[in-house]
């Protein structure tokens, strides 16, 4: 996969990198390898939700609390499709 040809019209340097590790089937932000998400791992996923938690001055959702809980993917629903019940 490696050897595909990545369009660079007026794209970053950044851009190109994390575009390449995506098609390799990597994390767009360390290089890890993906497993449930389309651009990032587990990892770096999980950083994401909480810088964003925090940002916006929210806490961890915990049971018996407000709102749904959060979905983690398994092995066998890595589509978005999937996910929603459709195949």
């Amino acid at each position: 996969m490696a050897s595909q040809k990545i369009r660079t019209n007026g794209r970053s340097r950044q851009a190109r990198w994390q575009a390449a590790r995506v098609a390799e089937g990597r994390c767009a932000q360390c290089g890890a390898r993906r497993r449930h998400y389309p651009r990032l791992c587990d990892e770096c996923a999980m950083a994401v939700r909480r810088r964003n938690r925090e940002r916006a001055g929210n806490s961890p959702w915990r049971p018996g609390g407000p709102g749904r809980p959060p979905i983690i993917l398994d092995s066998r629903q890595r589509s978005r499709g999937a996910a929603r019940g459709r195949r």
